[in-house]
């Protein structure tokens, strides 16, 4: 994989996930062709894979979308963490149905960034007991 760049985010989504293009074209139209990466993930990406989790469906998409979120997780780019922390994790630390359902999909980068937003958020009790924390 290679190392997410902030400046480069919503193409590497995009390249990523084709299948998000659809949503992300949308977005496009209602607030312009320049879409940033915090509407991008808070208004396309998180929304997609919480209907994905909810609908139980495509494990394989399921897992390359993990996949991707590990990947941000462990970015040396600390704007791309920033962004899952903020735009997937911190609405997630407020649903623990959402969380459960992740944690199984999520590698143990991505469980670090979950388990940091929610306990910034004093949410740490929605997470599941098998994070250790």
């Amino acid at each position: 994989m290679t190392d997410l760049r902030y400046t480069a985010f919503v193409g590497s989504l995009l390249a990523a996930l084709p299948e998000i293009k659809r949503q992300h074209d949308a977005l496009q139209k209602d607030i312009g062709p320049d879409v940033l990466p915090y509407p991008t993930v808070e208004l396309v990406l998180e929304p997609f894979v919480k209907d994905l989790l909810r609908a139980n469906a495509d494990a394989d998409l399921l897992r390359r979308v993990f996949l991707f979120l590990e990947e941000m997780a462990q970015a040396h780019d600390i704007d791309v963490v920033n962004l899952l922390h903020v735009g997937i994790f911190e609405p997630w630390a407020a649903d623990p149905e959402t969380l459960a359902h992740a944690w199984k999909y999520m590698g143990e980068s991505s469980k670090q960034v979950a388990s940091d937003a929610a306990h910034r958020l004093n949410r740490g009790a929605n997470l599941p007991r098998a994070s250790g924390r």
